[in-house]
């Protein structure tokens, strides 16, 4: 906001202020940073990706896919352009749509782990469950406490009936509930044999 103050025109400022305001969960005030960075330099593709992000989150798919499409035709080689067209396709409900962005998006970045679930949550979302469980393990193999992942593939390894995957990942599952990991899916657990109640309700 300084920045802004001291130079009302600056784009790169409007931008930043819009990432901290959706951080901070301030949507409408992030559109409205994002909007006034495109405004003013029309062809700055983070800042438009990031208008697609934040019309996303607010409900606004289909805004958010026009400003998405413009990005990608102005920097097709940009990995997080690809990957918020993913979320925003999942939320229309066009899955396969998703993952082929998802799989462009792991392709510029191979290690990135938020687009390797992402693409692993596609993929379940589409019911391709061993190749879900496959990626959801290549994240953990890059980011052993990454939560979510976890959950996934405990999941998975019991729809898909991996049984020599299954007391590993029980046993990762239940270290992570015992130190607090965040992104355990709880419900999860309620079907897991050896768990008490206290860990249950942890």
């Amino acid at each position: 906001r300084k920045a802004l103050a001291i130079a009302p025109d600056l784009p790169q400022a409007h931008n930043n202020l819009g990432s901290v305001l959706l951080d901070s969960g301030d949507l409408e005030g992030a559109i409205a940073c994002f909007g006034e960075a495109t405004r003013r330099v029309p062809d700055y593709v983070e800042a438009r990706v990031n208008l697609a992000d934040a019309l996303n989150r607010a409900g606004r798919a289909d805004q958010a896919r026009t400003h998405c499409e413009r990005a990608l035709r102005q920097a097709p080689g940009f990995d997080r352009a690809h990957a918020v067209m993913g979320q925003l396709l999942g939320s229309l409900g066009d899955d396969g749509a998703a993952t082929r962005h998802f799989r462009e998006a792991c392709r510029l970045a191979p290690d990135s782990v938020d687009y390797l679930y992402s693409l692993g949550s596609s993929l379940q979302a589409e019911r391709h469950w061993d190749e879900a469980l496959a990626v959801f393990e290549r994240v953990l193999s890059l980011d052993a406490d990454y939560g979510y992942a976890l959950s996934g593939a405990l999941l998975l390894a019991k729809a898909t009936a991996s049984w020599a995957r299954l007391d590993a990942l029980s046993a990762r599952f239940a270290d992570g509930v015992r130190r607090g990991l965040p992104g355990l899916t709880p419900f999860i657990y309620l079907a897991e044999p050896d768990a008490t109640g206290a860990d249950q309700l942890a």
